[in-house]
């Protein structure tokens, strides 16, 4: 597995196999380093496969990542986003809402 400095760019390229690798990877990593939440929570906006949007918000979920609330709620919302991952975004803010819930926050 690599580091965050060298997944980063691969968010970026142009075959979405690719982007999906890196963000497999960032996953895995963002379990030790919450700055590989912070680079997905970052990049999600601006990916636009549909497969690679969903492990995005499947990890963020996962992670319980408080500050991705809002922007998964917001794709939930907006009728454009694909059925899949407007189900994994609601799945994952409700992971995070059940989190906070547990934790008493």
């Amino acid at each position: 597995m690599s580091d965050l400095r060298t997944l980063r760019p691969r968010l970026e390229h142009s075959d979405a196999a690719v982007r999906r690798t890196a963000i497999l990877d960032l996953a895995r990593l963002g379990d030790r380093d919450p700055a590989a939440s912070v680079t997905l929570l970052d990049h999600l906006p601006r990916e636009t496969d549909e497969r690679a949007r969903v492990l995005i918000a499947r990890h963020l979920g996962a992670v319980r990542y408080i500050p991705a609330k809002p922007a998964l709620w917001a794709l939930y919302a907006d009728r454009s986003t694909p059925v899949r991952v407007a189900h994994a975004a609601v799945l994952a803010h409700d992971q995070i809402e059940g989190g906070e819930t547990r934790a008493g926050c």
